[in-house]
């Protein structure tokens, strides 16, 4: 009930704000998982839903990563490596160990 009367109450602060109606519904670009700089969908295809939580309508269906999709990430490690300067941050540090 008062998750209801909160949810109502963002949809009427949103609706008289000043923000343009089209910045207020920004859809995320990407949904897929990013591995070997490319974006995928998941190796078992599994979404889930993202929800605005002010008033519960579907953001968007995201890729939905498991044991699979690390493995396949993890095998592309030592190519990275490889071309250390287009490594994420987190790998680079986690050489400097």
């Amino acid at each position: 009930m008062l998750r209801t009367a909160l949810a109502r109450t963002a949809v009427q602060i949103r609706a008289a704000s000043s923000i343009p109606e089209g910045i207020r519904d920004i859809k995320p670009k990407y949904t897929k998982l990013f591995i070997n700089n490319e974006w995928v969908d998941a190796v078992s295809k599994k979404t889930y839903d993202t929800f605005n939580p002010a008033d519960n309508s579907l953001i968007a269906e995201v890729a939905e990563g498991d044991k699979p999709d690390v493995d396949k990430a993890v095998k592309v490690k030592p190519l990275c490596i490889l071309f250390f300067d287009f490594c994420p941050v987190i790998l680079k540090r986690s050489q400097e160990k």
